[in-house]
């Protein structure tokens, strides 16, 4: 019977972005945005659930029979890594595992404009990377994170959840904690990390109350802190953090966003213009100006929208532009370029 790394081995060969195993059900992939049914592997469909058992650990059978769910990384084979959530759907166990890079891949290589690796070596403050699920955004980080570690003498601290790309110790010294394996919550880890002497922060991803607001005040307290948001949207990521906080505290946040923001990239994956089923990314940049950073303060997004667009030669990229760049240079076909113009309307 096929085992489960075969099958993720086979996934890595053939370029799937994703794998799904569904108890009782079947395998299927991912490439360039759509599943497909797998038909390549000799395992029943019953026994989908206990292969997806067999591939957790203690620590993760507990998270499984008490949450309900185990998000956790797994090392296939030194050029294979994926990122695994198992779950439990019409009482059967489930799982679905996105394929990582071994080799994390410079900004450069991402498409990455000049400016953002510039965000990444600011001494502190918050740079954001935005996007929907799926869209790479924590690829996009830990890019920025190696820049830093590859280039300056820094203590990184990681917070994960879980640990997806393996930082090695370069320039700088890196400490990578996972969620449930190394820490309890986010929020505990950050602020044990003020304790351990960081540089830089890298928070996985932002999602409640806690969790920003200490990131918010690293950031104040001479931190460079790096975090993904899921939101679509330079300007929108505003509104979605400020409302994370009580109303009464809404013009205090928008305050300290404005005085601590360094950056934020968003990003949207768009199908390539070939047949390969490939996907590339496009990326609106925010570069706080003066002007920008006072908008924010304000919380005038419509305002911050329209001043991005009159911005560009400040190191901003407006959505729009990224967009039509890609599709002058025929990565991206019309259809592609005009169906993300529908949906910014």
């Amino acid at each position: 019977m096929t085992t489960f790394a075969q099958i993720i081995e086979g996934a890595h060969q053939n370029k799937y972005s994703d794998v799904h195993l569904k108890d009782g059900v079947g395998i299927f992939h991912r490439k360039g945005g759509r599943i497909f049914r797998n038909v390549d592997h000799d395992v029943a469909p019953e026994d989908i659930g206990d292969m997806i058992w067999g591939t957790l650990d203690e620590i993760r059978q507990q998270s499984l029979a008490k949450r309900r769910k185990a998000d956790y990384a797994l090392q296939i084979n030194p050029d294979v890594r994926v990122r695994g959530s198992a779950f439990y759907q019409r009482k059967a166990l489930s799982g679905v595992y996105r394929l990582v890079p071994t080799k994390i891949p410079s900004a450069a290589e991402l498409g990455l404009p000049t400016i953002a690796r510039e965000f990444a070596l600011r001494p502190r403050g918050l740079v954001l990377i935005v996007g929907p699920a799926g869209s790479g955004k924590t690829t996009t980080a830990v890019s920025l994170v190696n820049e830093i570690n590859a280039s300056v003498s820094k203590h990184i601290v990681t917070v994960e959840d879980p640990i997806e790309y393996l930082l090695r110790n370069e320039k700088s010294i890196v400490t990578q904690r996972e969620l449930d394996s190394h820490v309890v919550s986010f929020e505990m880890a950050l602020k044990a990390s003020l304790r351990e002497d960081p540089d830089v922060v890298f928070i996985g991803e932002i999602r409640d109350l806690d969790t920003v607001s200490t990131a918010i005040t690293m950031a104040e307290t001479g931190h460079l802190v790096i975090s993904t948001v899921q939101t679509i949207g330079a300007c929108e990521v505003m509104d979605r953090i400020v409302n994370m906080f009580p109303s009464a505290l809404h013009e205090q946040i928008r305050t300290q966003l404005s005085l601590n923001i360094q950056g934020i990239i968003s990003q949207i994956l768009l199908p390539m213009g070939d047949k390969s089923l490939q996907m590339t990314a496009a990326f609106e940049i925010l570069n706080p100006t003066f002007a920008l950073r006072a908008l924010i303060r304000k919380g005038e997004v419509s305002k911050i929208k329209a001043t991005l667009e009159t911005s560009v030669r400040d190191g901003c990229l407006p959505m729009r532009m990224a967009v039509l760049q890609l599709h002058r240079q025929n990565v991206i076909t019309d259809a592609t370029r005009d169906k993300v113009f529908e949906y910014m309307r």
